[in-house]
């Protein structure tokens, strides 16, 4: 489990409060609870963003190859990235919408309309290919 020790909690989360701590253990064996009741507000967001882009380049690793020969342009529309994400092979995470959320909030670089939005898609492979 990702959480599942006092040292892992207190390694994501600079001052974690007893109250945190003890919630965590009682829920250990269930990462969907834990992630659910974690208030926001106690991972400090650098943190968080940082241990997302980790865990987004461990669980996509196996498809960087195809992701990186996908186009050599540095921007993509949300829709032509939406199309590639769903097409990608050797891709089990428990929160594959959250992550698209995060990839679609942390690399935005521009909106063109309401409807169509750019990401910075060559921000998103040097990410996965560190």
């Amino acid at each position: 489990m990702l959480l599942a020790g006092e040292e892992s909690i207190r390694l994501l989360i600079k001052e974690p409060s007893q109250q945190l701590i003890d919630f965590i253990q009682a829920h250990s064996e269930d990462e969907d609870k834990i992630l659910s009741g974690i208030p926001r507000f106690e991972i400090p967001k650098s943190d968080f963003e940082g241990q997302v882009l980790r865990e987004m380049r461990a669980v996509m690793r196996e498809n960087a190859p195809k992701i990186a020969e996908h186009t050599s342009e540095e921007l993509m529309t949300w829709t032509v990235f939406l199309e590639l994400y769903q097409s990608l092979d050797n891709f089990e995470y428990p929160h594959k919408d959250k992550l698209l959320e995060f990839i679609k909030y942390f690399f935005l670089d521009h909106l063109l309309s309401k409807d169509q939005v750019m990401i910075n898609f060559l921000a998103f492979k040097e990410h996965l290919l560190r």
